[in-house]
């Protein structure tokens, strides 16, 4: 008793109370009449004593009105039970780290399996033209389409590296490589090549306000604008035109998609950006519910935003921001790229 109430001896030639010895060895905790404490039994109570010791205390009341208290010295078994504590915390924390892992892994193989649909979609209508026209093909026009093929196969590589690096991350996440990049011949070129696939709608470019160049990461911009080409072309098959619009206000370069297709009610517009969710009057049309997620995704790591406009029956509008450091414009003249034709393509 001598070392769990070190000076007892003193205290008790002073004629000390049970309760005062506990008060001014636990100054913290309320005070505990005599009585009350005479009359406790039951369950052990385990205490940390000043000295960091643990002690498991049993009391029991006696025939005679008086009190045993049993003490045994818990210390090390309190240790390894903290150290059971704490491994068992990591061991929950990594997995859950291995679950969002296996989880990110799973999304964005779902991501890349979605967006090999548009360079299959080049590979396949170069490679048909190829065969079409094998014996009219001038040599020029085989080379032009021989690289786009290789164009095309080249983006698969690089999705494919991106998830191979991606699951080497242990942080798990995208990784993204901006550097300068032409952005105006960016936005042409996805739109030149996503045309050259689709023969119901016609595609019109007016990117004359949009900077010339910005850092981005191009192949991933390149993913944001042909998902918004895609969408757009599905959810308006009543339509025959998608309008490519880019400008900027000194803050932010813009680019615009839009349509005019079955649009998204209102109240549903905020969830458009959660993985899997699907709009009420997407029904009956084949889709994912991952695509504006992705790109929402891309966004935040070029520190970009997205926004969405629509309305039922009139259409959507999503624009990506972009940041830049200032205002880059230049007039130029609306294009329109031509349509392809089914039968002659």
């Amino acid at each position: 008793m001598q070392q769990i109430y070190p000076g007892i001896d003193r205290r008790i030639e002073d004629g000390i109370y049970v309760p005062e010895l506990l008060k001014l060895t636990f100054p913290d905790e309320p005070e505990i009449p005599f009585e009350e404490l005479m009359s406790r039994t039951g369950p052990s109570q385990e205490k940390r004593f000043p000295d960091g010791k643990w002690y498991r205390i049993d009391r029991t009341l006696t025939p005679d009105g008086g009190i045993i208290s049993v003490y045994a010295d818990i210390t090390e078994y309190k240790q390894q039970q903290a150290t059971l504590m704490g491994q068992a915390h990591e061991l929950v924390k990594l997995l859950n780290q291995e679950k969002q892992l296996n989880e990110l892994q799973r999304d964005f193989v779902s991501m890349a399996s979605y967006e090999f649909r548009t360079p299959l979609a080049i590979i396949d209508s170069n490679a048909q033209r190829l065969i079409r026209r094998a014996d009219t093909l001038e040599k020029a026009a085989i080379v032009e389409r021989g690289t786009r093929i290789r164009e095309a196969v080249d983006r698969m590589q690089y999705l494919i590296s991106r998830f191979l690096n991606f699951s080497r991350s242990q942080a798990g996440g995208m990784e993204v490589d901006c550097r300068a990049q032409p952005l105006k011949d960016t936005v042409g070129d996805c739109c030149r090549r996503f045309q050259e696939t689709c023969s119901s709608h016609r595609i019109v470019l007016d990117t004359g306000n949009l900077p010339e160049a910005l850092n981005f990461d191009r192949k991933l911009l390149e993913l944001c604008i042909d998902n918004l080409l895609s969408n757009a072309v599905k959810y308006s098959p009543d339509a025959n035109e998608i309008r490519v619009t880019g400008h900027a206000d000194g803050t932010w370069a813009m680019i615009s998609v839009e349509d005019r297709g079955v649009g998204i009610p209102e109240a549903e517009i905020p969830k458009v950006f959660d993985r899997y969710f699907r709009a009420s009057t997407s029904s009956g049309i084949a889709g994912t519910g991952i695509g504006l997620n992705m790109i929402s995704m891309i966004l935040d790591k070029h520190r970009g935003k997205v926004d969405l406009e629509s309305r039922v029956g009139e259409g959507t509008r999503v624009t990506l921001r972009l940041p830049i450091a200032q205002e880059g414009a230049g007039e130029g003249p609306e294009r329109a790229f031509p349509r392809r034709r089914a039968a002659s393509a």
